[in-house]
C-alpha cells in the first residue's frame, strides 16, 4: 500500500505523495514501478532522482546573498593578489590554501617576481585568519606563509594549488597539493606537516594544456581521487568562442587516480551547448561530495567586448552528478545561484566560490570576490581581489516550492529500511498545511 502525507512548501500549500513500502512497491496499471534504492541517505531536491512527477511546483535556489564578509586581501608584502581559497577543517583547526599573484618585481630581489604562489592561512573559528610565518622557501624575505612557489620561466607558472588533508595516507603524504603549471600540465606535491611540500618526481601527472581552478575530491563510490580542472578548446556547438583566446572557450575536464600519483587520461565532462548564451563559458568547477552525490559550483563567465578585448563578469550556477563526475545535471540551467554583490561591494563584478565547510547547521562558503570584471583593470582599482565568506543553511541550497495554487510532488517508489522513520524537511508558512 502507499502512504499519503500532507505537508507544506516554502511559500504555500504543498501536497507530497510518498510511495514507500518496507517490502516493495505495488504495480501501477500492470507495469513495474520505477523504484530507486536510497537506503538511509538524505535526498536533496537538486535533481529528479527520487521524483516521479510534480504539479504546480518550481525548483528554487536558496542563495547565499546576505551577511557576506570579506576576510582578507593581499596583505603580505610578497602578495599582490589573492584568489581561490580551499579550506580544510580538522577538528578545531582550520587551514586555508590559496593562490597569491605577484605581477611586479619585489623590493629586495626578483626571486618572486611575476609568478604565482601557493600560500597558507590558519584559523580557530573559520572567520578570523592569521598567516603562519615559515622559515624556508625564499631568500627575499626572512619568513613567509608560502608553501609552494615557482619563477616565471620556460616551464610556466603555478596556477591554483588545491590543498587536501588525508589522515589515512602515510605520514609523509598526509597533506597533498594538486596544482596546475600553466600550459604545462597538472602536478602534485606532498607534505607531512602541510607547510613544507615536496614536488612529486613524476610530475606532470597529466601533461595536456590544463589550466587553473583545480578541484579534487575522494570519491568512495569508486575508491579514487577525482580531479576537475579547466581546459581551453574550440566550442563544440559550432558557435564562435567569445573569450580572449583565439576562438577557444573554457570547459571542464576530469581525471581520476587511486594513489594521487598516477592519473587517467583526461575526459571532457562539461561543455557549452545551445542551451547556454553565446557569451558564456565555464571558468571552473568546484566540487563537494554530499550525501553520496557530487555537488558542483560551476563558475559562469559572461564575456563582453570592451573595445580592446574581452572582459567578463563571473558568477556561479549549480550542477549535480551521481556517477562520479562523468555526467552532470544543471539544478536550474541559466539561473545563477551565487551572484555578485551589490554595487560598491568588494565582490560586485566577480565571485568564485571555492570551498564548502559544514559548521553545525550552516555551510560556510569561501570564495574570491573582485571589484572589477575579469581581465580588466580600471584606474584606481589596484589589488581588487579579496577572500570572502558567505553562509547558507546546511543542505538547503535548493527546494521545491508551491505558489498560490496547491502543488503536488509524487516520489518514485523507494524502500524504507525496517524500523526506520521517514523525515521531511519542510518550511510551513501561514496558510500552508
Amino acid at each position: 500500500m502507499n502512504s499519503l502525507l500532507k505537508q507544506t512548501a516554502q511559500l504555500a500549500s504543498f501536497l507530497m505523495v510518498l510511495a514507500c513500502l518496507t517490502q516493495g512497491c505495488a504495480q501501477r496499471s500492470g507495469e513495474e514501478p520505477d523504484t530507486v534504492e536510497i537506503g538511509t541517505t538524505v535526498q536533496l531536491f537538486l535533481d529528479d532522482f527520487v521524483i516521479e512527477s510534480t504539479h504546480h511546483l518550481k525548483r528554487v535556489l536558496n542563495r547565499p546573498d546576505d551577511n557576506r564578509i570579506p576576510l582578507f586581501g593581499a596583505e603580505q608584502p610578497w602578495e599582490q593578489r589573492v584568489f581561490y581559497p580551499n579550506v580544510i577543517k580538522d577538528g578545531n583547526q582550520w587551514r586555508m590554501y590559496y593562490t597569491a599573484g605577484v605581477f611586479n618585481d619585489l623590493q629586495g630581489g626578483t626571486e618572486l617576481a611575476k609568478g604565482k604562489l601557493v600560500s597558507v592561512a590558519e584559523s580557530s573559528n573559520g572567520s578570523d585568519w592569521h598567516f603562519p610565518q615559515l622559515k624556508e622557501h625564499t631568500g627575499v624575505f626572512d619568513s613567509t606563509n608560502i608553501v609552494l612557489q615557482d619563477i616565471v620561466n620556460e616551464n610556466g607558472i603555478i596556477e591554483n594549488g588545491f590543498g587536501i588533508f588525508d589522515p589515512s595516507a602515510p605520514e609523509r603524504e598526509r597533506y597533498k597539493l594538486g596544482y596546475g603549471h600553466f600550459k604545462h600540465g597538472l602536478r602534485v606535491a606532498f607534505s607531512e606537516d602541510g607547510y613544507a611540500f615536496k614536488r612529486y618526481s613524476g610530475n606532470p601527472v597529466s601533461d595536456g594544456h590544463e589550466d587553473t581552478q583545480q578541484s579534487i575530491v575522494w570519491d568512495p563510490k569508486i575508491n579514487k581521487w577525482v580531479w576537475f580542472y579547466r581546459i581551453w578548446e574550440v566550442p563544440n556547438d559550432g558557435r564562435p568562442g567569445l573569450s580572449r583566446f583565439d576562438g577557444k572557450i573554457r570547459k571542464i575536464g576530469r581525471i581520476e587516480s587511486a594513489d594521487f600519483k598516477h592519473w587517467s587520461e583526461p575526459q571532457l565532462v562539461l561543455d557549452r551547448t545551445f542551451e547556454d548564451s553565446i557569451e558564456t563559458d565555464w571558468y571552473g568547477l568546484q566540487v563537494t561530495i554530499r550525501h553520496g552525490i557530487m555537488i558542483g559550483i560551476l563558475w559562469t563567465s559572461e564575456w563582453e567586448d570592451d573595445g580592446g578585448g574581452r572582459i567578463g563578469q563571473q558568477r556561479a550556477q549549480l550542477v549535480v552528478s551521481r556517477d562520479s563526475g562523468y555526467n552532470w545535471t544543471f539544478v536550474d540551467r541559466g539561473n545563477i545561484w551565487f551572484d555578485v554583490g551589490p554595487e560598491g561591494s568588494f565582490d560586485d563584478e566577480v565571485v568564485w566560490p571555492s570551498s564548502i565547510v559544514t559548521v553545525g547547521d550552516e555551510d560556510y562558503i569561501y570564495y574570491t570576490g573582485s571589484t572589477y570584471k575579469h581581465a580588466s583593470n580600471p584606474p584606481g582599482r589596484s589589488n581588487p581581489y579579496r577572500i570572502g565568506l558567505a553562509r547558507v543553511l546546511r543542505d538547503r541550497i535548493a527546494a521545491l516550492e508551491a505558489a498560490s495554487v496547491e502543488g503536488v510532488l509524487t516520489t518514485k517508489c523507494f524502500t524504507v529500511p525496517a524500523e526506520k522513520e521517514l523525515f521531511l524537511n519542510l518550511d510551513i508558512l501561514d496558510g500552508g498545511y
